[in-house]
Formats: structure tokens, C-alpha cells, sequence
């Protein structure tokens, strides 16, 4: 007779099985946790990049420049934003701030989870425990410079994959609208946008334009056509006149851009700025370069990739998305989640080939002693350590794929071949 209780009873097996319902909730709460110890010390610290959004936002209260091109730290974002801010310089700096952070970190970490998901499984996928703690696990050490600084990246970090998971769902005005939005901010849409103009992807393209021209124009309603008029050209002046001549911000080891990396590796400390640029021009083509590679394959390869692996593999898009401005701040990676959920599914899944899971899994166990490293030893930043971690991240992404799309048009192969010996 078997012994109900033993480990070999298959039933007994069965009821030591978590179920992933709870696993999920579990996660969640996890999750919530960790963003609850953040709130803790979100109104009493001081958050540099925060005050420089709610002094834009005062400025364009009252009418005064926002753009100041001499400032070591100005803001540089569409006067859209500056409008945005008001709300919170109206109200005391402390209040401000927590409620800053309710919405650019407590909101925005589990929206880019959640848009990650459904851009990479389709809409209707609940994320598994695994798709939740590792992806946010791996980027920890990204997520604390973001809430250090009170930054934006993840909320414009959820407005890409949403929007990007819109466009693929065929809702190209709703999707071209966030996307839209991120871009007058910063350019981690910009490989996005690219890979959909590779695909032809026309109606989000053209709405893309016509909101990026209603986001410039909006601020008018509030502040005068005069003012946005004279705030816009400055912010133009303010994109093309910074960034690579921003010398000392190529020096800076928490700047993990191919720019920034060109010049560290290729540049003696004491040369001439005329050198840097060189090597930081010559760091961004590569990195421009490689852009147009991986959009190149994503778009060769996407009539021979299909079910989940066509969706897994634009998360190379992401791995790209962290370095394509001259100036990417180490938290600019958390952009990273999204092939980190890739790989995490393609390392956890049930019905997952032994070698891809393997391979899914040893890229992951990488990662996380890359960015660990890089916490215990912050000199390894200013080597690119983030940077070469993000092009093993990519490398996994688009070899695991195109593994799996060889895999499964061998299955069809094989099954000619015996209905034939048949």
C-alpha cells in the first residue's frame, strides 16, 4: 500500500505544486513591496533631475526661458513636458516629489511589466511569477539611479512598449499617439520607429507625425503661440547643439552610450575635443550601424519566424534602445526588461527545447552578475560594462530565436520525410 504522504506518490507530488495563480499574486506583492520601501524616502531626498521637470514647469508658469544651453544639468525636453510640470510647481516641492513618484515609478514599473508582456505574448497573456521577479530583478540595479534622480525613463519606457504592442494589434492611432509622446523626450522609440517603417507600417507612421506636431502645437493653447514658438526653436537648438559636445559627460562612467565608450576606449584622458568628437561620432554610427543590422534581420527574417518567436525577437529592439543617444545614463537601461522577459520565457517555459532553455538561462545567470559586478565594482562602467552586457542580451535574443524558427521548420521537414518512408 502506498503511503499517501510520500514523495514518490504522484498525488502527494501534485499538492506540493504551487499554483501559478498564487505565484502570480505572490509576485505582485513582491513587487509592490519593493516599490513601497522606494516611497518610504521618496519625499524626504532630494531628486536632482526632478526639480530640473518642476523648475521647467514654473518657468513656463510665468513666462521665463526654459531652455538654458549653459547649464551643466538644463532640461531638454519638448516644451509639452515643461506644461506637464506646472501642476506639481503649484503645489510644495515635498508633496511634489511623492507625488512624482506615485506616478513615474509606482505606476510606471508595473505598466511597462504589464505592456512588456502583452507587446512580447499578445493581449490576454498574464505574465507568470518568472516574467514579473526576474525581469525587475536583473534591472535593479538600473531602476535605483531612476528613483535616485526622480528621472522619466519608465514612464517613457511604458508608453513605448505599449504603444509598440498597440501598433502590432492593429490600433496604430493609439499606439503612434504614446509612442509619439516618448519621442518629444527622448529616443528610446527611435529603433521602434524605424523597424515599423521597415515593415510599412504607414497609417502608425503618418499619425505618429500628426501627433508629434499636435504635442509641439498644444502648449500654445496655454502659453501663448509667441512663447511656444520662441520655447520650441530653443529646444531644437537644444538637441543639436548638445549631446556630443557635452565633453564631460563622455567621461563619465555612468554614461554607457557607444559614444561615450568610443571615446573612453580610443581617446587618451588629455586630448582635444576635436579627437573626442571624432571618436564619439565614430561610437554612434556604430551604434547607428547595428540599429539598422538588427532592424535589417528583424525584417529579413520575419517571413520565416513565426508564433511566439516572431514577437520574442523584436525584444532585440530594446537591447538596442539603451545606447542610441551620444548621452545614455546607466538607467537608461531598464529597457533591458524587455528581452530580459523574453529570455526569462524561453528559460522557463514547459514546452521549451532543453538547449534553448539552457542557453535562456546561462544569458540570464550573465546578466545578473554583470549588473551585481557592476554595483560591487562601479570602475567596470567605465570600461562599458552595461553596455557589453546589453550586446550579450542582444546576441541571446536573436540567436535563440532563429533557433527556435529552425526548429520548428525542421518539425514539417521530418514529417514529410516519414509520411515518404511510409
Amino acid at each position: 500500500m502506498t503511503n499517501p504522504g510520500c514523495l514518490s506518490n504522484p498525488a502527494f507530488r501534485q499538492r506540493l505544486r504551487l499554483n501559478p495563480e498564487l505565484l502570480r499574486i505572490a509576485a505582485w506583492a513582491l513587487l509592490a513591496l519593493y516599490i513601497s520601501g522606494f516611497a518610504i524616502s521618496a519625499a524626504s531626498r532630494s531628486q536632482s533631475d526632478f526639480v530640473i521637470y518642476r523648475n521647467a514647469g514654473l518657468a513656463a508658469l510665468h513666462g521665463k526661458p526654459i531652455y538654458n544651453l549653459h547649464d551643466p544639468s538644463p532640461f531638454q525636453y519638448a516644451p509639452i513636458y515643461a506644461m506637464a510640470f506646472i501642476p506639481l510647481g503649484l503645489i510644495p516641492q515635498r508633496p511634489a516629489q511623492l507625488l512624482w513618484f506615485a506616478v513615474s515609478m509606482a505606476l510606471a514599473l508595473p505598466l511597462m511589466i504589464l505592456g512588456a508582456s502583452r507587446l512580447l505574448f499578445g493581449r490576454g497573456f498574464k505574465p507568470g511569477a518568472e516574467l514579473i521577479v526576474i525581469p525587475v530583478l536583473l534591472c535593479v540595479r538600473f531602476i535605483h539611479p531612476n528613483f535616485d534622480h526622480g528621472q522619466i525613463n519608465l514612464l517613457l519606457l511604458a508608453a513605448v512598449v505599449w504603444g509598440f504592442a498597440l501598433v502590432n494589434e492593429s490600433r496604430p492611432v493609439s499606439g503612434s499617439c504614446l509612442l509619439a509622446a516618448s519621442l518629444l523626450a527622448k529616443p528610446f522609440a527611435l529603433p521602434v520607429l524605424i523597424y515599423l517603417l521597415a515593415c510599412k507600417q504607414f497609417v502608425a507612421l503618418l499619425s505618429l507625425v500628426i501627433f508629434v506636431a499636435a504635442l509641439i502645437l498644444l502648449p500654445s493653447l496655454l502659453l501663448g503661440v509667441g512663447y511656444t514658438a520662441h520655447a520650441s526653436g530653443n529646444y531644437v537648438t537644444a538637441l543639436t547643439t548638445r549631446g556630443i559636445q557635452r565633453s564631460h559627460d563622455l567621461w563619465n562612467r555612468y554614461n554607457q552610450s557607444s559614444a561615450a565608450l568610443a571615446v573612453r576606449w580610443f581617446t587618451p584622458r588629455a586630448t582635444s575635443l576635436a579627437t573626442e568628437k571624432v571618436a564619439a561620432t565614430a561610437g554612434f554610427a556604430f551604434q547607428c550601424a547595428l540599429m539598422m543590422g538588427v532592424i535589417g534581420w528583424l525584417v529579413f527574417r520575419r517571413g520565416h519566424i513565426a508564433g511566439p518567436d516572431a514577437r520574442l525577437s523584436v525584444a532585440a529592439l530594446f537591447c538596442i534602445a539603451t545606447a542610441i543617444s551620444p548621452i545614455s545614463w546607466l538607467e537608461y537601461y531598464m529597457a533591458l526588461a524587455v528581452p530580459y522577459m523574453a529570455l526569462a520565457h524561453i528559460a522557463f517555459s514547459a514546452g521549451e527545447s532543453k538547449n534553448r532553455a539552457r542557453a535562456a538561462t546561462w544569458v540570464l545567470a550573465i546578466a545578473l552578475i554583470f549588473n551585481l559586478g557592476t554595483r560591487l565594482f562601479e570602475s567596470a562602467l567605465y570600461g562599458g560594462a552595461a553596455y557589453l552586457g546589453s550586446l550579450i542580451v542582444l546576441a541571446a535574443v536573436l540567436v535563440l530565436t532563429t533557433m527556435g524558427a529552425r526548429a520548428s521548420e525542421s518539425v514539417p521537414q521530418a514529417e514529410t520525410a516519414a509520411s515518404l518512408t511510409v
